[in-house]
């Protein structure tokens, strides 16, 4: 009966407070759906921000890849910008899908969207033009460029504010919901312990040693429970004994590796896996050990064959007496981001080893505040060792050359007012007192206040281009000396016959002024059509013309005979223009025709003669004989000519 009222009694005493703990669960429960559903809301505006803020991170990754590549023109800069090309139409596909519930959002990344589009549009222009290196950039390039992508940045800060205002408002009432949640339950609590208190404290005392039990196991189940998510969530786990032996073996080391927990279970762990430590594994183990706890990097071998790097983390496990049960091992594969750094040291060697032999040095000028960085590359060709730059503005001035220290200066200070990269060739005297030749080119990067940032750019030692221009230059002008002091006349016809250049010699003795003879065709100036035709078609088939006869008509229209040597300049296997050389006979044409109708007046004159005449040589060759001599003797000229008249001479009076 004691028992029963008893019993009744704690049934009493524990049904008030069980029916107070429901109502006070319920009104609990709803109040932390409105709290839950408030910080969902406000993690969703956040991962709306993280995103579009990675976006902007590939853009400006991308912007600043293209610019690298239009400043030097090596394809390298492009890899960020390639890179960044092919994960931004997924970031913003999913910023798109995240805002899909806020109509204003969504119109803001479509707007966003856009001017992306068009800013890309732009770069692929741009890369596709060729970078700026040996020509001078269109201003208004880089004005587009900078428009475009401000655009971009615009929309993005519009996008990232409306975000923001919106997440705020969440904040706000997640925490209204939570300072409410905090009161309910405090008071609550409060309540029902007092009640607890007062109704069940002397039943309460005689079971607490029990209580105290029950209390420590959940603690001990919770830290369990804890530490088996925790290797759960582990990619790759193996547990060993003290020996070294595989005793646990998860589904992340069965991806990772290939061999599967039964083939993998008993075996020591190092010789499975080929282990290859950083150190000897005696020294590793004392570590161990000692410390509770390793870390390093392990070369593995996978059951296909494949060597990958691991970052590996070693747990020592201790039972309840201190004594070591097992060691928990972690593993990473870094086999991945190994191969990026290598790639990434061996492409960082290629442009230092491109920039040493191309003579070309960069620098990056804080102007804030005032340090001036140069690569070992640029101290080169300033003459100096590595290190041995000052790193500041004044440190450059000082190497400019006396003569050209006001215009370098000139125009550095005047690229701070623009957005568009500059460009200046001056003289640096090096510390041993040679002078050379530099390119440079810089561009200036403003902050958000549009204020000058950096002044980024490349030096190149052009010395050799200058004194090839300086020989060419020199050159060019011994040859222009030549065009126009030769005796001879010389002229350049271009492809489509017109004349592109005369010498004096050659205008003097047609008589033409520069204007009436060069920029017309030079068939206007040949007496003979035909001959001009045949004289361009063969020069043009690349045939090399030699004593070549012509008739030229003069201003005053006379015409006079000329011989002429020509040739074409072929350059790639276009023509660019003949080179003719034009000597006028006209005066020895006069004399041969003269000699000519003086012997036809001689011969006739002599054919008609009475008398035997002939005519000898210095060697006694007859060359002629006249119509009596040949009547005389009835022998034919062919036969006499030379010493053959001595046939006809009587054998008495050969001697």
């Amino acid at each position: 009966m004691n028992q029963e009222r008893i019993r009744a009694g704690l049934w009493g005493t524990v049904a008030l407070p069980v029916v107070a703990l429901a109502l006070v669960a319920g009104m609990l429960t709803w109040q932390l759906a409105r709290m839950s559903d408030a910080n969902g809301q406000v993690a969703h505006s956040d991962h709306v921000i993280s995103e579009t803020d990675r976006a902007m991170d590939l853009l400006v990754d991308m912007e600043t890849g293209l610019r690298g590549y239009l400043l030097t023109g090596h394809h390298l800069f492009l890899e960020p910008y390639h890179v960044g090309s092919r994960n931004l139409d997924p970031a913003l596909s999913l910023i798109q899908g995240l805002v899909r519930d806020n109509p204003s959002q969504t119109v803001t990344v479509e707007a966003l969207r856009r001017r992306v589009g068009d800013w890309r549009r732009y770069g692929e222009r741009m890369i596709a033009s060729g970078p700026s290196t040996d020509k001078p950039q269109d201003p208004a390039l880089s004005v587009e460029g900078k428009t475009l992508f401000d655009a971009v940045r615009k929309k993005a800060a519009e996008l990232l504010t409306a975000e923001q205002a919106l997440r705020d408002a969440r904040s706000v009432q997640a925490a209204q919901s939570a300072r409410l949640f905090q009161g309910m339950t405090l008071s609550m609590l409060l309540g029902i312990g007092l009640l607890i208190a007062l109704v069940v404290h002397r039943r309460i005392t005689k079971i607490s040693a029990v209580y105290d039990d029950a209390i420590e196991l959940k603690h001990r189940q919770a830290v369990m429970l804890q530490e088996q998510a925790h290797i759960l969530n582990l990619a790759t786990v193996l547990i060993r004994d003290t020996d070294d032996r595989i005793v646990q073996w998860n589904d992340g080391a069965h991806r990772l590796y290939g061999f599967d927990a039964s083939e993998a279970t008993g075996r020591i762990s190092h010789e499975l896996l080929q282990t290859r430590f950083p150190e000897p594994l005696q020294r590793i183990r004392e570590a161990l050990f000692r410390d509770e706890k390793w870390s390093g990097e392990l070369i593995h071998q996978t059951k296909d064959g494949r060597w990958l790097v691991i970052d590996s983390q070693w747990l020592l496990r201790r039972d309840h007496s201190g004594r070591p049960t097992a060691i928990l091992e972690v593993n990473s594969d870094m086999s991945e981001r190994k191969a990026v750094e290598e790639a990434l040291r061996v492409s960082e060697e290629r442009l230092r080893l491109s920039q040493q032999a191309g003579g070309i040095g960069t620098f990056d000028w804080n102007i804030r505040t005032g340090v001036n960085t140069w690569t070992p590359e640029l101290e080169a060709i300033y003459g100096l060792p590595p290190g041995g730059f000052i790193g500041t503005f004044e440190g450059w001035a000082q190497f400019l050359h006396p003569a050209d220290r006001g215009e370098a200066l000139r125009h550095v200070h005047e690229s701070l007012d623009k957005n568009a990269v500059a460009r200046c060739e001056f003289r640096i005297v090096r510390p041993d007192g040679t002078v050379r030749w530099i390119s440079g080119r810089w561009q200036v990067f403003r902050d958000e206040e549009d204020r000058p940032l950096r002044l980024t750019g490349v030096n190149i030692d052009v010395t050799e281009r200058k004194q090839t221009e300086e020989a060419l230059r020199a050159s060019e002008g011994e040859l222009a000396e030549f065009f126009e002091n030769a005796s001879l006349g010389i002229h350049w016809v271009g492809p489509d016959g017109t004349i592109l250049r005369a010498n004096q010699a050659e205008l003097d003795f047609l008589g033409y002024d520069r204007d009436e003879y060069v920029g017309r065709h030079i068939a206007d100036f040949h007496v003979d059509r035909s001959v001009i035709d045949d004289i361009l078609s063969r020069l043009a088939s690349g045939e090399t013309l030699r004593e070549y006869p012509a008739r030229l008509r003069c201003k005053n229209g006379s015409i006079r005979d000329v011989l002429i040597n020509s040739n074409v300049r072929f350059q790639e296997g276009q023509f660019i223009h003949t080179r003719c050389f034009t000597r006028d006979v006209t005066d020895q044409k006069r004399v041969e025709q003269a000699l000519r109708e003086s012997e036809a007046r001689f011969r006739m004159m002599a054919d008609a003669s009475p008398v035997l005449i002939w005519v000898s040589d210095l060697d006694r060759h007859r060359t002629y004989f006249n119509k009596g001599w040949l009547d005389f003797t009835g022998r034919t000229l062919e036969e006499e000519t030379g010493m053959g008249w001595t046939g006809g001479v009587h054998p008495d009076d050969e001697a």
